[in-house]
């Protein structure tokens, strides 16, 4: 499947800007000392920092996207869906996230990709930010493989 760059970076620009925005919104208040008491002060501060580090974490994946697009055409690796699935679910569960699985169309099968590796951590991002919109409700997980050739994930 041919990747759309153009669309890549018009969503990597939107994913920058929030916490970007976050940042200089903590820091403006703190520069114009908006902020009297010391426990708001901390709070903006340990905001600011979260959102950099956001702003640090999605640089990271735009070079490992980057690296993926210089691999050879002809490069290709398989992966098993069910391990798939299962390593994105693990890697995108943390203490305040929970991912139940539900099989809609169970993920049965072997899929090729040019980094096995990169595409898990593509996946648990998608995941991630699926659930950070999603707040306290649980984000649930189904896929199904499409010949070799892809797999859908939901």
């Amino acid at each position: 499947m041919p990747v759309d760059i153009g669309n890549v970076l018009h969503v990597l620009a939107h994913e920058l800007r929030t916490p970007a925005g976050i940042a200089q919104g903590y820091l403006r208040m703190l520069m114009e000392e908006r902020l009297a008491d010391p426990e708001a002060r901390r709070k903006a501060i340990e905001q600011a920092q979260k959102a950099v580090a956001r702003v640090s974490e999605l640089a990271n994946e735009g070079s490992r996207l980057a690296d993926w697009f210089d691999q050879p055409p002809d490069r290709t690796e398989t992966i098993d869906a069910r391990a798939l699935i299962d390593r994105v679910v693990s890697g995108a569960s943390d203490a305040t996230t929970v991912l139940p699985r539900v099989d809609v169309a169970p993920a049965v099968g072997a899929v090729q990709t040019i980094d096995a590796n990169a595409l898990t951590n593509a996946l648990i991002a998608v995941t991630k930010a699926t659930a950070r919109e999603l707040r306290n409700t649980p984000c649930t997980i189904a896929a199904r493989v499409q010949d070799t050739a892809a797999i859908e994930m939901w």
